[in-house]
């Protein structure tokens, strides 16, 4: 569910409805990259965004609605965002 770890990118995108995420992982990177998978200065590092916009959804990791949070390293992230009603 959005999680990046090993030098990947993970993402998971999700758009209206009301949501319930179970797992540990959600929009967590990985702080490290194991130097026997991977070189480490030359894949990039671990970035993962989980990011749910509108309904009222509820996380497994005590995350809340409307709500930013930093997940297992500073380029990981779970962002709930409110649906936006007004003019555009």
């Amino acid at each position: 569910m959005g999680a990046g770890a090993q030098g990947s990118l993970g993402v998971l995108l999700d758009s209206l409805g009301n949501d319930t995420y179970i797992g540990g992982s959600q929009g967590s990177a990985s702080p490290t990259v194991d130097p026997t998978y991977h070189n480490a200065t030359q894949c990039g590092g671990n970035f993962s965004f989980l990011v749910d916009y509108g309904g009222t959804d509820k996380y497994s990791t005590g995350a809340k609605n409307n709500s930013f949070n930093t997940r297992g390293s500073a380029s990981g992230f779970l962002i709930d965002r409110p649906l936006e009603t007004g003019p555009q």
